[in-house]
């Protein structure tokens, strides 16, 4: 099953994913990794230029707008499924008290799932950022590294929490 994460990358795919995930499979056929740095669509100017076109701003804006794909369908679609069960007639109508309880509790619910969500999506994204920087000290050395840390994917996505 994938992640909502791998979901969301499947729309908006990141040329630095699609980097790091070639530079896996060249990894695999090449005895050594130290060899991946004369291939040149993996050369270390290659890894430059992906560091330089994806910095923690990206990486910020990507985040922020996951949040607001995950915040619309789960808390947009427990709202809806509370003004749908709320509003539907039937025999013995439920008074308004009954209803506020049941749309709290929808809203409640659709937050509660969106915490969950929210928190797989990030450990997801650091455990690639992990992976693409051990990637690069592997075959690159520590002289080259990417602008964004695992803080700061962390700091990005807990920005989001206190609105969930």
């Amino acid at each position: 099953m994938k992640s909502h994460l791998e979901v969301w990358n499947t729309d908006r795919r990141w040329v630095q994913q699609d980097y790091f995930d070639g530079l896996e499979r060249l990894l695999r056929t090449l005895g050594s990794p130290y060899d991946i740095a004369m291939n040149p669509t993996y050369s270390k100017s290659a890894l430059r230029k992906i560091a330089r076109e994806y910095t923690i701003k990206d990486i910020r804006k990507y985040i922020d707008g996951l949040y607001k794909i995950v915040q619309k369908h789960f808390i947009d679609s427990a709202a809806a499924a509370s003004v749908a069960a709320t509003s539907a007639p039937g025999p013995g109508s439920m008074t308004t008290q009954e209803r506020d309880r049941i749309a709290a509790t929808e809203e409640s619910v659709g937050k509660t799932v969106l915490l969950g969500v929210w928190i797989t999506c990030e450990d997801s994204l650091v455990k690639m950022t992990e992976g693409w920087r051990e990637r690069v000290n592997q075959c690159y050395g520590e002289t080259t590294s990417l602008d964004f840390g695992l803080s700061d994917v962390v700091s990005a996505f807990r920005r989001h929490r206190t609105g969930a």
